[in-house]
């Protein structure tokens, strides 16, 4: 995989070092290492520079990342993929119900991972699997792949920033309050599951909700879709 992104430098960052200016676009110390590893990874007007340079005006900076390997722990395995969009950048899945993530010890190969391998592999391009929003096995519901390095490392701050926020919708067995929010510790219900419970020693979750339509069913039971 090859992407090959290209700055044109204004004055208000003229005079800054390409160091800084590319961590102010994002890049991540890894991406900046990468770089500095690539032939060419980073160039100034068409020619390899360091990045402790400083920058006028109008100058052109360009970086290539460059990713040849396959990530050889996952497995390619044909399954349906339902892409909602694709870029040079990222992947949206919906991902349907009862498919993980990624390979566990119980999952080696009916996973959105291997899936993913199988897809990249098929158009012979190296795919290191970066999965930017994880969903339980039996959720359906978008997630974001990253491309490469940098997509991950954008979206990746972007999720820490809480700048991608998820909206799930539920059906619930009986009838719920109009709207509400649910604030609870959550974690693994023991070391080997991937099941979790609330718990005082879990990891804070916060989910607001609100309850769109509540219908009686025949024999008087009440579902709520929220």
């Amino acid at each position: 995989m090859k992407r090959i992104l290209t700055y044109k430098i204004d004055e208000k960052n003229s005079g800054k070092t390409i160091e800084k200016f590319l961590k102010e676009q994002g890049y991540s110390h890894a991406v900046m290492v990468a770089l500095k590893k690539t032939e060419y990874g980073i160039t100034r007007n068409g020619k390899w520079a360091y990045t402790n340079e400083k920058l006028n005006n109008n100058d052109k900076i360009q970086t290539t990342i460059l990713e040849n390997e396959f990530d050889e722990n996952i497995e390619p395995i044909f399954l349906p993929l339902d892409i909602i969009f694709e870029d040079d950048d990222l992947l949206v899945i919906n991902k349907p119900a009862n498919m993980p993530i990624h390979p566990s010890m119980k999952n080696h190969d009916n996973t959105l991972a291997n899936a993913l391998m199988y897809y990249f592999k098929a158009q012979n391009t190296a795919f290191t699997f970066r999965c930017i929003n994880r969903l339980d096995r039996d959720t359906t519901g978008l997630t974001i792949i990253a491309k490469h390095a940098l997509s991950g490392a954008l979206l990746s701050q972007a999720v820490s920033k809480h700048e991608i926020k998820r909206t799930y919708n539920a059906i619930c067995e009986g009838c719920v309050p109009l709207y509400g929010t649910i604030d609870a510790p959550i974690e693994r219900e023991n070391p080997d599951s991937f099941t979790r419970i609330v718990r005082e020693d879990g990891q804070r979750a916060v989910s607001c909700y609100k309850t769109e339509e509540t219908i009686t069913l025949s024999g008087g039971v009440q579902v709520s879709r929220m």
